[in-house]
């Protein structure tokens, strides 16, 4: 009803103030009771009738059964709408008032209500005890409601000394009772219309506050008139930032007064601190370049990443770089891929002569910043120094140098088993193809100074040679011996050489002459290869002892 119609209403029924609303043909419902005795002449209908008892006596009020054997009774009274009730004015029997101690009042929407039903929803009163009833008393309600119920038992049975009470039975004697409230929608004696800032428009009987909730739920209640502690703004529908644990921002600004939680900024407390991104600000930005903040939402470093990381946050490693700060280096991983950039393990295996979990040091026998060195002929198969190549416990026989790749003094050939020649003057022989740089000792000759010989040191003086002649025939003897050992060791090289064509597509004759390919000499050509390498140099060294002991008659 609008407040225009409730002002003209009001002149109409010339009322002042709330209202009788028991009396009101747009209220009056019709009451009802139980237990209910037709021989007391007392209908249920009675208290709603606008007489007291002092008027008609009892004739005007209702009386349930006032048997021993009743431990509860109700009398209840519906209204033919909601109405915004403020008080019940009750009018007990006047000889029989402490007979209600204890009693309740109930209300309810639905007409086939009987209390005490649901009590934690219905159950606006109870008595207390240690007071006794008055011949008139008021029960305050200030509910929106369709109907009120008055409610009495002697179960449990109360404990009072109030005169008239009668434990034996429960009962209910009232002679009138008046709602006195306004229509739904409206408060106080003047019955005003609720404020739009109200749920539903609904408010206090008495005082037009909100009790029922804000229109605007983001406002407090019962004033609606300021935000929810954590919220703020004209309509309240913004949270508070991060303000200190305990506190709350301002309900207008939204500003923290005791500033923010850690890591939070912002005169709202409402952006990360520097340094911080994500939803909660808990995430601590990547490793960004030159000392700079990532995106405070994103955590995206905008000028990129320091040296040797990666990621949009730069987090992770940098392809060929692992650990915690991303400062160690991959091993020599396999085929080009790159190790786990936490573990550094490479997960794929290892490059050839490359070993262990991080594949980062030699693979045994090998040795050097590449791995790439054969280890020399260490003693009893004792492993080289994986980086410097040296034999810890020495060589085997015949080798000598830190990393026993060298053949001893007096020592020479492939496998250092030959031995030196008789050379000048006790000097060591080449410990690559066994020649005495120095020349033989006297009586001795050869390439190897291993032949013994007839001839004096000195030529006869009358034989007409001079010195000079004789320097020029040795000269050319030289030249010629020299010239024949090359075509003996050509010819040799050449038929072993012809079984390689397949395998490097090398014409021997190229071979022989030098032009060799530098992969031909590798350590790490084709195992094939080796093994014919290695038996034409076997056949050269014997050829030349051949040479040297059978005065240079080839083995046929």
């Amino acid at each position: 009803m609008s407040a225009h119609l409730i002002v003209f209403w009001n002149i109409l029924h010339g009322t002042k103030g709330w209202d009788n609303l028991s009396l009101l043909p747009q209220y009056k419902g019709q009451p009802s009771m139980k237990p209910y005795y037709r021989g007391y002449n007392a209908p249920p209908g009675g208290p709603v009738d606008g007489y007291l008892e002092e008027e008609r006596g009892q004739s005007t009020c209702s009386i349930t059964w006032t048997n021993p054997s009743i431990k509860e009774a109700w009398w209840k009274f519906p209204l033919k709408s909601i109405a915004n009730v403020a008080y019940l004015e009750i009018y007990f029997r006047s000889s029989t008032p402490n007979r209600h101690v204890g009693f309740s009042v109930f209300i309810f929407n639905n007409s086939s209500y009987i209390p005490p039903v649901n009590p934690s929803q219905h159950k606006v009163f109870s008595h207390n005890i240690s007071t006794c009833i008055e011949h008139v008393t008021n029960v305050p309600i200030n509910k929106e409601t369709q109907g009120i119920a008055l409610y009495n038992t002697r179960d449990p049975l109360v404990n009072t000394t109030c005169e008239g009470f009668d434990p034996r039975f429960a009962t209910i004697e009232i002679c009138e009772v008046k709602v006195m409230g306004c229509p739904s929608q409206h408060f106080g004696e003047n019955c005003t219309l609720c404020d739009k800032k109200c749920r539903s428009r609904m408010c206090d009987a008495f005082n037009g506050s909100c009790t029922y909730g804000c229109e605007n739920k983001f406002m407090e209640w019962p004033e609606c008139s300021v935000c929810k502690e954590g919220l703020f703004g004209q309509d309240c529908e913004s949270h508070c930032g991060q303000c200190i644990i305990g506190t709350f921002c301002d309900r207008v600004t939204g500003i923290c007064p005791d500033g923010c939680q850690d890591p939070w900024n912002g005169s709202l407390c409402n952006v990360c601190k520097e340094g911080y991104y994500g939803q909660t600000c808990k995430d601590a930005c990547g490793n960004c370049r030159n000392g700079t903040f990532c995106n405070p939402t994103t955590g995206i470093c905008p000028d990129g990443c320091e040296e040797h990381w990666d990621g949009l946050t730069c987090k992770e490693c940098k392809n060929g770089n692992y650990g915690q700060n991303c400062d160690f280096n991959c091993g020599r991983c396999t085929n080009g891929t790159f190790c786990d950039n936490i573990t550094g393990i490479c997960t794929e295996g290892c490059e050839d002569h490359w070993n262990g979990t991080l594949c980062n040091v030699c693979l045994d026998g090998f040795y050097g910043h590449h791995c790439k060195n054969k280890c020399g002929l260490c003693l009893t198969r004792m492993l080289c120094n994986k980086l410097t190549g040296v034999c810890p416990t020495g060589c085997k026989d015949n080798w000598t140098g830190p990393r026993c790749d060298e053949c001893e003094d007096y020592k020479y050939g492939p496998n250092c088993v030959f031995n030196c020649g008789h050379c000048k003057d006790g000097k060591p022989c080449s410990k690559l193809n066994g020649h005495c740089e120095a020349g033989c000792v006297s009586g001795w000759g050869g390439l190897f100074c291993s032949k013994e010989s007839s001839c004096t040191e000195n030529l006869n003086a009358d034989s007409g040679i001079s010195k000079a002649s004789t320097a020029i025939i040795s000269i050319v003897s030289t030249f010629v011996v020299v010239t024949l050992l090359y075509a003996v060791v050509a010819r040799i090289v050449y038929d072993k050489m012809k079984h390689m064509i397949p395998l490097t597509g090398k014409n021997p004759k190229d071979i022989i002459s030098g032009k060799l390919d530098d992969h031909l000499v590798d350590t790490n050509i084709d195992p094939t290869y080796q093994k014919i390498t290695k038996q034409s140099e076997n056949s050269f060294y014997q050829e030349l002892r051949i040479y040297k002991n059978d005065d240079f008659v080839q083995n046929k």
